[in-house]
């Protein structure tokens, strides 16, 4: 929804998923082509006025031309100059690549960091204009002017981006896309106040209240109206571009092949909160993990935790959405339990041992109530199913009782980690899953 009315937005894409074409209300106002490497070739945007902008680079993927303004590296891959007609904007770095200084034709902008990289304090022209106060790398808790009174105070709910702020005595309320992108602000009273429209890659098309500002830009990251840079963490974006101003810190594990390349070219999907590696937004992981504990009865998590994977939000509006759609699902579908008679039929395997999953025997058998006699009945397939010998001795050390020494050397026990997916209930799992894992798991 763009200025109170509803739009329709498609996007299209190459093969290597790479966003391509942009319709609003079926009219094209974006298009993209790359080189083999992921590198903008041309570009189109009618609501920007550009008509097929070529752009040329390097061998190492860093860009020397687009329309009419050139751009040149340091000797560290930094943006070090960019040169149009307007004039020369020069870039300065430290030797941990943080971004120190930016002259532009009219001014000069600098930045002060803490010893954990965070820039905690801009000036403009030598004169402190604001100042950050952060919690961790991501989440910016305050921002006071350079005579340190407090201009605006945040809080959080879900994500990287606050839902509300405090500035004058006044609470506002940030409205954000699924990316973190500010798009609306309303006062108290639920009035909107300020509005903002943004191109695929972050390029701001409109905005209603440009007096009203927040240091929040496109996906959520902070934003510099002087330098149009938007900083994640440890690099700056320019959206102008689609790239990264310096290379990925943490080289070809960031996940591209091409080091300035930004989230593989699929910013409609993805957000690089660190500038280091592509990732779903923080909403869509949670309401996906939602759904997804629903449908393991919470294996889910325990998976999450046993591998020390903390990135979901259990607390989150969009974690709860997501177990609420999962309970749907679940009841829709009946996870159709044919599906496992076929495989056990055409697998060969001997599936007579029966093996409880998400509450151990031995714990049920401690309980004297009708819930945990049921839940630790066999053949209850809401808390286990039957798996082929083999299997059953690596996945519960109870079950190695009376099995040779040699079966048990050449079959160890799984770890933590793999004995929990492994305990998935087949009712819960499906034929597909318990064959394959059955097969990976290589049991004799």
């Amino acid at each position: 929804m763009d200025d109170g009315n509803f739009n329709e937005y498609d996007y299209t894409y190459d093969d290597k998923r790479q966003l391509v074409n942009v319709a609003l209300n079926g009219t094209t106002v974006e298009q993209y082509s790359y080189d083999a490497n992921g590198n903008r070739t041309t570009h189109s945007s009618t609501q920007r006025g550009i008509s097929n902008q070529g752009s040329v680079y390097n061998v190492g993927d860093q860009l020397q031309g687009s329309g009419d303004t050139s751009y040149e590296y340091d000797a560290d891959g930094q943006l070090s100059k960019k040169i149009n007609t307007n004039g020369t904007t020069s870039y300065q770095y430290s030797s941990q690549g943080r971004l120190l200084q930016v002259e532009t034709p009219s001014q000069m902008i600098s930045y002060l960091h803490n010893a954990f990289g965070n820039r905690v304090a801009k000036r403009v022209d030598g004169v402190i204009t604001e100042k950050y106060l952060w919690l961790n790398k991501t989440l910016l808790l305050a921002t006071y002017d350079g005579s340190d009174n407090l201009k605006q105070r945040f809080e959080y709910a879900d994500g990287h981006v606050p839902s509300s702020f405090v500035q004058d005595n006044q609470t506002y309320y940030i409205v954000t896309d699924h990316l973190g992108t500010p798009r609306a602000i309303t006062n108290s009273t639920g009035v909107v106040v300020k509005r903002m429209t943004y191109d695929s890659f972050g390029n701001v098309l409109s905005d209603t209240n440009p007096t009203l500002t927040i240091p929040f830009g496109f996906a959520g990251g902070l934003q510099d109206v002087d330098t149009g840079l938007v900083r994640f963490g440890y690099r700056d974006y320019d959206p102008e571009t689609g790239r990264w101003t310096a290379r990925d810190p943490i080289g070809f594990a960031g996940g591209d092949s091409n080091l300035y390349g930004y989230v593989l070219n699929d910013p409609i999907n993805f957000v690089d909160q660190d500038g280091l590696l592509p990732s779903l937004p923080q909403g869509l992981v949670d309401f996906a993990a939602g759904f997804g504990d629903v449908l393991t009865f919470g294996i889910g998590r325990r998976v999450r935790e046993a591998l020390d994977i903390g990135s979901v939000n259990t607390c989150s509006s969009a974690y709860g959405a997501g177990e609420v759609a999962g309970v749907a699902g679940s009841i829709a579908t009946g996870y159709l339990g044919g599906l496992k008679s076929v495989a056990k039929a055409s697998s060969g395997i001997n599936w007579q041992n029966f093996s409880h999953s998400l509450i151990p025997s031995s714990t049920l058998k401690k309980s004297n109530s009708k819930v945990a006699k049921w839940l630790n009945k066999t053949g209850n397939r809401l808390n286990g199913d039957h798996v082929p010998p083999g299997l059953h001795t690596r996945m519960d050390a109870r079950a190695q009782f009376g099995v040779s020494r040699a079966h048990l050397e050449a079959n160890p026990l799984f770890g933590k980690a793999r004995q929990i997916i492994n305990r998935v209930p087949y009712t819960v799992g499906g034929a597909v899953y318990g064959a394959g894992s059955y097969g990976l798991n290589n049991a004799n």
